[in-house]
């Protein structure tokens, strides 16, 4: 028994997991459409966050307000990559209209 996985090999031992391997939960179709809004996101690219300089900002272009709420989520989740590698820079993501602008403070 590994050390690993000692509590799900227990588990299924003992008949107490929830979960059938031979009776798949979910399934798969091919018949529905992807909805449009979906087609034409576009990807957001690399972000210049490594190149900015105390005081330098960018604005992010959104084309409405759910690509906005899409994009604020998506750069600042970008953002939280980069400051493991820089500990003392500090970012800002803030709305500016209907587009997305990051301030690098320090």
């Amino acid at each position: 028994m590994s050390r690993m996985g000692d509590y799900i090999i227990a588990g299924e031992e003992a008949g107490d997991l929830w979960y059938d391997e031979e009776k798949n939960v979910y399934e798969l179709t091919r018949d529905v459409p992807v909805p449009e809004m979906i087609k034409r996101r576009k990807p957001l690219g690399d972000l210049p966050l490594k190149d900015m300089r105390p005081g330098e900002s960018f604005v992010v272009p959104c084309e409405d307000e759910d690509d906005l709420r899409r994009r604020i989520a998506t750069v600042r989740a970008r953002v939280q990559r980069v400051k493991p590698n820089f500990p003392n820079w500090v970012f800002s993501v803030v709305r500016e209209g209907l587009d997305v602008r990051v301030f690098r403070v320090r």
